[in-house]
């Protein structure tokens, strides 16, 4: 069985909320279509065109995004602001771990393209803190475990214009210097 998140790179446009299942094994399809039809759990006609709409573009939107997210991997790696890029370079996803002389808060508050969210996923950049955000309830010893602390971001690297979102990354570091006031 496969689960997968439509609302993100599917639908790709902030404007639909649903999931993809699929199976090998057809008795369990057929159980889970019965299931189905039982709860009623049935996209509208306009979420149905959404998604549609949205996998016309999948292949052009994972593409830019994947070249954005591994130019943007390679100048952080260079930043003396950043003490570790986490990056497989196939994805347009990456976490950047912050020098301890910055202020996260700082950061975040003074993006001016990309966004501070809960969701990623979508065109636009977004980013997140873990420690705050999704993993808030994870007890601090398993968040250490796991290397989730106070410097970690992550990103969800949109298509904007690179150059647009390097310097919105670069310069919001720069200024995030602890002690400087922006």
């Amino acid at each position: 069985m496969f689960f997968i998140p439509a609302t993100k790179y599917i639908g790709g446009h902030n404007d639909v909320l649903a999931d993809v299942v699929t199976v090998k094994d057809e008795r369990l399809a057929e159980q889970l279509l019965q299931f189905h039809n039982m709860i009623g759990a049935t996209l509208s006609p306009l979420d149905s065109y959404l998604l549609q709409r949205g996998l016309k573009t999948l292949h052009l939107r994972i593409e830019r995004s994947q070249d954005n997210a591994q130019k943007l991997a390679q100048r952080c790696r260079q930043s003396e602001s950043i003490d570790e890029v986490l990056y497989t370079g196939r994805t347009g996803m990456l976490s950047l771990r912050l020098n301890k002389t910055f202020s996260v808060a700082k950061f975040l508050e003074n993006l001016d393209i990309c966004i501070f969210a809960e969701s990623l996923g979508e065109t636009e950049t977004f980013i997140t803190f873990p420690y705050t955000q999704t993993h808030v309830d994870m007890p601090d010893a398993e968040k250490d475990k796991r290397g989730i602390d106070e410097y970690l971001i992550r990103l969800s690297v949109g298509i904007e214009d690179y150059r647009d979102i390097e310097t919105d990354i670069i310069q919001t570091l720069e200024n995030s210097k602890v002690g400087v006031i922006s």
